[in-house]
């Protein structure tokens, strides 16, 4: 899959620079903020990958409302947007209702606070808000876009939703005490950012998050475009964020395998969860795409009507 390898290579390439960069970014943020170095690398990646990717998709001709998930009246959009907001959240609440059934999360009202709503809650709703056009637009957009000119549905659909989940365990560890910062030090944190997938205890996780890739996939499959999944994608952020605040993971608890160490939310309750959903989701988006076969541009026709194995 040529879109496929342009990808990692755009996403490998941003990491480097990053890295090769880090000390003068160290240094001008370190000047006004107090932030831990190892949490600069990977935002500074961000903010790299997000002024070279419109430039990117120009030259990887990616670069088309529809193929993004845009092509729909502004109305529209903005509708099934809130609409897929609630559906995230009832989506969300299902689940951490089944947790604390099974005792594996604990509902704490104390911490129901006039604090909770004028903080939390507004910073959660802001914070799902940008991660779901952020992310829909780079995933289930470009990525998921992209390959389904050259493929099938349910091969775009994984593989995007694959790349997704592995990002989300790309992290950088914290420096030891002491540690000087030099021209060095983003290169060794970029090294040690791979350690998670080294882990056995991230794949029930990775499960939950690549069905939730899938399914976000079939959800811009289904509407003809990103708006709902990104309501979605913005209701999960919403909702786990607040659960975090009001809800506790039960110690030792018999059924606590349901949920990884990801967050302590998602891990194989929300993986069967999701993929439930995705049984749900899967007529209707493939009855949708045998109907508008070239939403995608160049090559989509081609690449839907393939026989599936």
């Amino acid at each position: 899959m040529p879109v496929l390898f342009r990808f990692l290579v755009f996403s490998a390439a941003t990491l480097l620079f990053a890295a090769v960069l880090f000390y003068p970014a160290w240094l001008g943020v370190s000047g006004f903020a107090d932030i831990d170095p190892h949490k600069v690398l990977l935002r500074f990646a961000k903010l790299l990958a997000a002024i070279g990717l419109v430039f990117f998709l120009k030259r990887m001709g990616l670069w088309e409302r529809g193929l993004l998930g845009f092509g729909v009246p502004r109305r529209r959009f903005f509708a099934g947007l809130g609409a897929g907001w609630v559906t995230g959240i009832l989506i969300m609440a299902a689940l951490l209702g089944l947790l604390g059934l099974l005792d594996v999360r604990t509902f704490q009202p104390e911490k129901l606070t006039p604090s909770l709503f004028a903080g939390v809650v507004p910073k959660a709703i802001v914070a799902g808000l940008a991660v779901g056009l952020i992310e829909e637009t780079f995933f289930r957009g470009a990525l998921f876009g992209g390959i389904r000119r050259q493929t099938g549905l349910w091969q775009a659909a994984l593989v995007s939703a694959l790349f997704y989940a592995a990002l989300h365990f790309l992290r950088t560890q914290p420096l030891p005490a002491g540690t000087p910062i030099d021209w060095t030090t983003g290169l060794h944190l970029l090294t040690g950012a791979f350690d998670k997938f080294a882990s056995p205890g991230i794949w029930d996780s990775f499960a939950a998050l690549t069905a939730a890739g899938v399914l976000l996939a079939l959800l811009r499959a289904w509407h003809g475009s990103i708006a709902v999944a990104m309501g979605v994608h913005a209701g999960w952020v919403t909702t786990i964020k607040i659960a975090k605040d009001i809800t506790d993971p039960v110690a030792e608890a018999p059924l606590g395998f349901l949920i990884g160490t990801y967050d302590h939310i998602i891990g194989w309750l929300a993986a069967a969860w999701l993929l439930a959903l995705i049984v749900i989701a899967a007529r209707p988006a493939q009855a949708r795409e045998a109907a508008h076969a070239g939403q995608y541009g160049a090559g989509s026709q081609a690449a839907s009507t393939r026989p599936r194995s």
